[in-house]
């Protein structure tokens, strides 16, 4: 919808770390006396461990000898063996379930965060208290749902990776639910990765052992 689509670019535009740990630190380096700072959206739609989950989920379907490339996924290039009108509607859905595992981990992130600013309070009340009016609003809107830090020993990454992969497997489950559209799907059978029509019926593949989340 519009309103991810605004969400998506504010978040791109303040060239903040991912919260994966594994690119962007250059931008708070940097700071504002850089000339030119480095995109996130590379590493945010491509990149980034989120983003890689699902694209694993896309390859492990494809029949083409090549796993996908970005062109294909951003740009809405159907690849060899698939359909241009099931591809656009994967393409919908990992999209969405790459922004859902990332506004996931940012959430996780700023919840361990708020939990380590409350210990800490405990001990020093006067700092804790000058550290969360200096902390930044929430910029993102997450929902109270989407903040609860992660269970000692899990890493809120593998988290974020696991919930983008069964927010994209449920999109496209609910999209089979729907049934075969009228127009377009006549040359979708039942050979067709990820979403196959089968007797008048859309089916939708799923990996092997895959468990969607409560």
């Amino acid at each position: 919808c519009r309103c991810r689509e605004i969400r998506i670019c504010r978040w791109l535009a303040r060239r903040e770390p991912c919260d994966c740990g594994q690119h962007g630190q250059e931008f708070a380096a940097a700071g504002a006396h850089a000339a030119v700072a480095p995109t996130p959206r590379q590493h945010y739609l491509w990149d980034c461990a989120v983003a890689k989950a699902v694209v694993a989920q896309i390859n492990a379907h494809n029949p083409g000898p090549a796993p996908i490339s970005q062109a294909q996924l951003w740009l809405v290039q159907a690849p060899p063996g698939s359909q241009q009108c099931v591809w656009d509607v994967v393409v919908m859905a990992a999209l969405a379930a790459t922004e859902h595992g990332r506004v996931r981990l940012h959430g996780m992130t700023r919840a361990a965060a708020a939990l380590g600013i409350q210990t800490a309070a405990a001990a020093a009340p006067e700092a804790a208290v000058a550290g969360a009016v200096e902390a930044e609003p929430d910029l993102d809107e997450i929902p109270p749902t989407q903040l609860t830090p992660p269970q000692p020993g899990v890493h809120p990454v593998e988290l974020a990776c696991a919930g983008a992969v069964a927010d994209f497997w449920s999109r496209l489950m609910q999209f089979a639910q729907l049934g075969v559209p009228q127009k377009g799907w006549g040359g979708i059978d039942a050979t067709h990765p990820i979403l196959a029509v089968v007797k008048g019926e859309m089916l939708c593949a799923l990996p092997q052992a895959m468990e969607l989340e409560a």
